[in-house]
């Protein structure tokens, strides 16, 4: 979190705001939906690359989550995989490098859509 501090003898305040309401007066279950954090050592689910993404939101069109591989630029990466989508990722993720896994989890996040990621 950002807390206003002192500089050379001037008050610097700070304010954040998600849909227009202040995070501070905001509840934290309220937060923990509206904000996602991708951490740098992600983990998969033992399943298919296709079932990894699409648990960011299992409503999700197939359109959608064609865009979203799209915006993490993971496509190109999964149609050069044994059987594409269908490629079973392992126990954590265990078979993707890093970067893949990590591309993975943001395609996952885009597709939740957080207003804060």
């Amino acid at each position: 979190m950002v807390r206003a501090r002192e500089v050379n003898h001037f008050e610097i305040a700070l304010q954040i705001k998600m849909d227009a309401q202040d995070i501070r007066v905001a509840t934290l279950e309220s937060q923990r939906k509206s904000i996602v954090v991708v951490p740098q050592d992600t983990v998969l689910f033992n399943d298919t690359v296709y079932h990894n993404i699409h648990y960011g939101r299992l409503s999700a069109t197939e359109e959608e989550a064609c865009d979203v591989v799209g915006r993490a630029a993971i496509h190109d990466t999964i149609l050069k995989f044994p059987e594409n989508y269908s490629t079973m990722v392992g126990e954590r993720g265990l078979k993707l490098s890093g970067g893949e896994k990590q591309r993975v989890a943001l395609a996952r996040t885009f597709l939740k859509a957080p207003p804060l990621l």
